[in-house]
């Protein structure tokens, strides 16, 4: 679970689309850590619900250990919620596992969630890559009416220096 997050191209696919030489805007930041937990959040479900009791085991564990920043919304809180539940009917003979889940349930209803809506994040940041393109384009634009205008004024003074030349002949 944890080798896929140490993968270098897994990473170039969660930033893909932004440059390293211009700075992030900070919902584009934000899009990436949502987008980063949304996965999390995934991998973490699928262990959760999984037969296998090691890896339902480990998962609650490690949702104990980093209790102080996952879940970060509401949303994942409420997912992972739904997964322990159904994780401690499915283990219903194993004591450690429903206490464990127990135990993160009570800890995770104490802990204060803000509601982020992840669609309003992706509209602002296709909003402002709407107008980023906008401007783009009309910076290039401008651009070449200037480089147009510059080979006219050019070509003027050429027709002048040889007008000049013909004159002083």
């Amino acid at each position: 679970m944890i080798s896929n997050w140490h993968d270098e191209s897994s990473l170039k696919q969660v930033v893909r689309g932004f440059s390293p030489n211009e700075p992030f805007e900070f919902f584009k930041l934000q899009h990436i850590i949502l987008t980063t937990f949304a996965r999390m959040r995934g991998i973490l479900k699928s262990c959760l619900l999984t037969k296998d009791y090691i890896k339902a085991k480990n998962s609650i564990l490690f949702l104990n250990k980093v209790m102080d920043i996952f879940p970060p919304i509401e949303e994942d809180s409420r997912v992972i919620r739904e997964a322990i539940e159904k994780l401690q009917q499915n283990f219903a003979d194993y004591e450690d596992i429903r206490k464990l889940g127990e135990s993160y349930l009570v800890a995770l209803k104490k802990k204060t969630l803000p509601d982020v809506d992840r669609n309003a994040i992706k509209k602002k940041i296709q909003g402002k890559d709407k107008k980023t393109a906008e401007a783009a384009k009309s910076s290039s634009r401008d651009r070449r009416d200037t480089e147009e205008h510059k080979s006219t004024r050019n070509d003027d003074r050429k027709k002048g220096d040889q007008d000049d030349r013909k004159f002083l002949d």
